[in-house]
């Protein structure tokens, strides 16, 4: 990592010439101003030689519609993400006028330029509060959030700046190439992303995969069999270890498991569920064990009003609309006894690590980048520039307590959020789940002491509750969902804007606030990364504030949930291990093993998913040329020769001696396809070259089609023949997906035989994809066969 000094000559060069610049805008009035600007960014400019320029635009154009001055650590890190790297700062440094900054100055070199966020209220809060900076430089300006419809999302994008969240960005990506019409695609070329908490979308986020799914078949019985089986188990009966995520039974829990079926009649008598006849039970017994034992509740998920709802371990929100795939939801919802939904088939999908790498130019923003910067730079080759604060750091991290268990850590949290209570200091207790965040509002409930929670069940408050969490004696229990993107002000926050910028707030709550010590940060969990705990203290002592922090840790924070037992440390009569060090040094070696965990299964999916990657691309290719292609009938000829070669192919073997070849079966498949009659392919039996064959047959199939079409208007026909194409190479790419899938289970097994998955994995897909144009021009093909044009007058005619 990089740390920028404050004395760099180049970049204090760059600030002295912003400096300047901005000294000579300030003096116009707000009409010459604007005008000015418009010339400016509308004009054709040098990147190189007008930067420094755009960012005086933008600086003074911030003066005048928010009223404060932009920092040097701003401007600066505006030009580290134009140079294409990330910038961390700390938090309250106002990384939001970063990313104006740096937009900006891009659009000189950029007609579409991304400003990403983690959710829609900050995107869409962003929007309104910097719209009328860009306004007032001229440059066009879009917000694209869920509740969007297609013609708005389409209106943002076609700005040279958009607001968006990383979500909506790939699922619009996802959806523009499912399109049948080019008028319906949303989305410009990508060129430039400002990836605000870029370690949480990039990281954290990196495996999580954004799925366009279809319904698919209702297997609710077999489910609902497979959950009652299950849960009339034992926990003795099953092997599980929630830290590689994996179950299985026992020889006795399979012999328990076998009897109940049998007992249900879901297996016949004398067989075993291993046998042909039954494994089609073995999926739903396997994720109804998965759903009992490594999933919990307020954990893993939640259920809202009947819904079975992801909860993102990263940040604690709610993941609407997602489900898991392969059975899993089902199995959850079976378990929590609601409505069990038709499994979904995937339609299209990509994951964030290669959505991300699409973009030309990539950049970032966040408080805590350092820890990831090898894997920045590996996977998106992105470098870390550290900014020195504005002001510096007055906040007092104490040191970790670790106490025996998570009853004795949870009571030592409720003593020290009831003395900061009664001096009327600010609390912040950060938890990791749903479950524990509501664990402890239930403990301060009892003591009396009025809190809010931030989690999952109530996101919907998260605005008002993060503005009050600075005011006197406010105590806020939160999982990590807390403070991304958002400031805590001591003395609460006196208007929307002050969040963001530093206005002033109420004196008098303020003065409060700080002569009590500021915000005092709780955490109360051990996370699976240092990153995680680093944003956790980050809301504490922002811009010079006073503040402390403190981590209560338990022992029982590294536990697998499979009964593994606690290091035998002794501790004191509160419940706090004695000897400190030693139990702290197990506890961080458990967090760094978590950490590399992941990282190493992020490394593996990408490897994986690299063959996937390539193989969707190369699909969008083909399947954007049909879309956007103006001579159809062409390339239908095309597909046509190719279909039948490769028919000819299959059954003119040996080429060289046509007294062996299946003519015959060369007939019917013809037949079969294309609907032609014994009559249509006269000569066929008498030709005996490859080449020749393959011309008659050809010929045959387009005298077919253009009578089929010669009543038909030519649009129609043009219109009918590109969607038929594109259908089949939609379901062909479905089809594909699924296969790959099971593919990707059946290889891991295979590193057992002493066979690398991977190189399995690259074999088989390939394989698996060179079946998959020509599976659709067959279906698209087969399908053109069967045309028939009903004209309005006829289609009356037949109602």
């Amino acid at each position: 990592m990089t740390r920028l000094k404050p004395s760099s000559a180049h970049m204090h060069e760059r600030i002295l010439q912003v400096r300047a610049e901005q000294a000579g805008l300030s003096e116009l009035s707000e009409s010459r101003f604007r005008a000015a600007a418009r010339d400016f960014f509308q004009g054709e400019r040098d990147y190189s030689g007008d930067k420094n320029v755009a960012a005086a635009y933008a600086v003074d154009a911030i003066r005048r519609v928010l009223g404060f001055e932009v920092r040097e650590c701003q401007v600066v890190g505006a030009f580290i993400l134009g140079d294409g790297a990330v910038a961390e700062m700390q938090t309250g440094e106002g990384k939001t006028v970063v990313a104006v900054l740096a937009a900006c100055i891009n659009t000189l070199r950029h007609s579409s330029i991304h400003i990403v966020t983690v959710n829609d209220y900050l995107a869409a809060r962003d929007f309104e509060q910097m719209r009328q900076v860009f306004e007032l430089l001229s440059i066009s300006v879009g917000c694209v959030i869920n509740r969007s419809t297609a013609d708005q999302r389409r209106e943002a994008y076609r700005c040279r700046v958009t607001y968006a969240t990383n979500s909506e960005l790939g699922f619009d990506y996802l959806r523009d190439n499912m399109q049948v019409a080019e008028e319906n695609i949303v989305q410009q070329p990508f060129q430039f992303a400002i990836v605000d908490e870029v370690d949480a979308i990039l990281i954290d986020e990196a495996r999580t995969p954004l799925v366009i799914s279809g319904v698919g078949e209702d297997w609710s019985s077999a489910v609902l069999l497979a959950d009652k089986i299950v849960s009339q188990i034992e926990q003795a009966d099953v092997l599980f270890d929630r830290k590689v995520h994996s179950v299985q039974l026992t020889d006795a829990g399979l012999s328990r498991v076998e009897q109940l079926l049998l007992n249900s009649r879901a297996m016949g008598p004398g067989t075993h569920l291993y046998d042909e006849v039954n494994l089609h039970l073995v999926p739903f017994i396997h994720q109804a064990l998965k759903a009992h034992f490594l999933f919990e509740k307020d954990s893993d998920y939640l259920v809202v009003d009947d819904e079975v709802v992801i909860v993102d371990r990263n940040t604690g929100r709610g993941m609407h609309g997602r489900r898991f795939s392969e059975g899993l939801h089902q199995a959850l919802e079976a378990k929590e006894c609601s409505p069990v939904q038709p499994e979904n088939t995937v339609l299209a999908s990509i994951t964030y690590q290669h959505f991300f790498r699409m973009y030309p130019r990539l950049s970032g923003m966040t408080g805590t980048a350092a820890q990831e910067r090898h894997e920045l730079a590996e996977i998106y080759g992105l470098r870390v520039i550290s900014i020195p604060p504005h002001k510096a750091i007055n906040r007092v991290d104490l040191p970790d307590r670790v106490y025996r268990s998570c009853r004795s850590r949870d009571k030592a949290v409720v003593s020290l959020v009831r003395e900061a209570h009664k001096i009327q200091r600010p609390v912040l207790v950060g938890t990791k789940s749903v479950a524990d965040s509501e664990r402890l509002s239930s403990l301060l409930s009892a003591e009396g002491i009025v809190h809010s929670v931030l989690n999952a069940r109530h996101h919907a408050r998260e605005a008002e509750i993060i503005a009050n969490a600075g005011q006197p004696g406010a105590v806020t229990i939160a999982t990590s969902m807390a403070g991304r993107g958002t400031d805590i002000l001591l003395g609460g926050e006196q208007s929307e804007c002050a969040n963001r910028f530093g206005l002033p707030v109420t004196q008098h709550s303020r003065r409060a606030v700080v002569a009590a010590g500021g915000l005092l940060v709780i955490g109360a969990a051990l996370f699976d990364s240092k990153r995680a705990e680093d944003q956790l203290r980050g809301r504490s002592g922002r811009q010079g504030d006073p503040g402390t922090t403190i981590f209560l840790l338990s022992l029982e924070d590294c536990e697998d949930g499979a009964g593994s037992t606690i290091p035998p440390f002794k501790s004191d009569r509160f419940g706090q291990v004695v000897r400190r060090e030693r139990a702290l040094k197990h506890l961080r070696n458990w967090q760094k093993y978590q950490s590399d965990r992941q990282y190493d299964a992020r490394r593996i999916m990408l490897k994986f998913d690299s063959v996937l990657n390539a193989q969707r691309l190369a699909f969008y290719q083909t399947r954007n040329e049909f879309l956007r292609s103006d001579n159809i009938f062409s390339e239908t000829r095309e597909i046509l020769e190719a279909t039948v070669d490769r028919m000819v192919d299959r059954y003119a073997r040996p080429p060289e001696m046509p007294l062996y070849w299946d003519i015959y079966g060369l007939k019917a498949h013809v037949c079969m396809h294309f609907g032609l009659a014994e009559r249509d392919m006269s000569g066929v039996t008498e030709v005996t070259s490859i080449s020749k064959l393959s011309a008659l047959l050809t010929s045959q199939v387009l005298e077919k089609f253009v009578d089929l079409w010669s009543d038909t208007p030519p649009d129609v026909v043009a219109a009918f023949v590109k969607q038929a194409i594109l259908k089949a190479l939609d379901a062909s790419w479905q089809t594909h997906l699924a296969v790959m899938d099971h593919i990707k289970d059946a290889v891991g097994l295979r590193a057992y035989g002493q066979r690398d998955p991977l190189a399995e994995w690259h074999v088989e897909g390939a394989e698996q994809f060179m079946k998959l144009f020509p599976r659709a021009y067959m279906d698209a093909l087969s399908q053109l066969s069967r045309f028939r044009y009903v004209d309005a007058l006829e289609q009356d005619a037949t109602f």
